[in-house]
């Protein structure tokens, strides 16, 4: 029997996560690992200043740069600097995510990245396990309010320092605006997968996830997530999540106990 969540389990305000992003504006030549990770990144979203300044030679380190993203990092004198964190929200982003489109992130590319925000954009397909191994040090990720569609990558599991997991399905008003093919009597309804009014996830909620200890905010609301044959809704392994203070997996089509 289907089982739909209604019930939220604490509600995570994107504006009270927002306060957790701190972004240090030290200078510096960006150490290749980052800076190739980058460009890779930038190139496959569609973020074309960030990926053009890059191959220029210039440096993303210091502050807000390349038409207001945001790049944090770490210096340390003659070893080069870290990329620590990267702000991409409302930057109307149309692309993929490195792998989609035929790039690749090395496992542990963005070595030192703790901060990832790629929230409030239009990048589509799926969410590619090498991606998310890219970010082994990663403590935030911010993938609400795009386009996604597919499975939540199993590799999620490998992120065991994460304190914060918001890949919320819920749309915006401007992306309504910009996916001018989607008719408009379901502007204001959600469709079936690939009609896109937002993050559209589907297949069942991965045991891995229970593997972030130290998670305290996990937000999966408005997705299409549950598979026919599950046991149970949520995973069991989400009991071994001590840490959790917020939960939201409302608006889904959950299955199970």
């Amino acid at each position: 029997m289907m089982m739909m969540m209604t019930t939220v389990v604490g509600f995570v305000a994107l504006v009270v996560a927002r306060g957790a992003l701190a972004v240090d504006a030290q200078s510096g030549l960006v150490v290749d690992g980052d800076r190739a990770a980058l460009a890779a990144l930038c190139a496959a979203v569609g973020a074309d200043a960030c990926a053009l300044g890059l191959a220029r030679g210039e440096e993303p380190c210091g502050g807000s740069i390349w038409g207001g993203i945001k790049v944090g990092c770490a210096c340390e004198g003659d070893a080069g600097c870290r990329v620590k964190t990267l702000v991409m929200s409302g930057m109307d982003l149309r692309g993929t995510l490195p792998g989609e489109d035929g790039r690749r992130l090395e496992r542990g590319g963005f070595g030192a990245l703790e901060v990832l925000d790629l929230s409030s954009n239009a990048i589509r397909g799926g969410i590619p396990e090498a991606f998310i191994a890219s970010m082994p040090r990663l403590r935030e990720l911010y993938l609400n309010l795009n386009l996604f569609t597919g499975e939540i990558p199993r590799s999620i599991g490998s992120l065991t320092e994460l304190v914060i997991l918001n890949i919320d399905g819920g749309f915006t008003p401007k992306q309504i605006f910009v996916e001018s093919f989607v008719p408009a009597a379901k502007r204001s309804t959600y469709g079936e997968p690939g009609v896109y009014f937002g993050n559209q996830l589907t297949g069942s909620i991965p045991t891995e996830i229970g593997k972030l200890i130290n998670l305290r905010v996990l937000n999966l609301h408005r997705n299409f997530l549950g598979a026919r044959g599950d046991s149970y809704a949520l995973p069991r392994s989400i009991g071994n999540l001590k840490r959790l203070e917020t939960m939201d997996v409302s608006g889904n089509q959950l299955y199970g106990r």
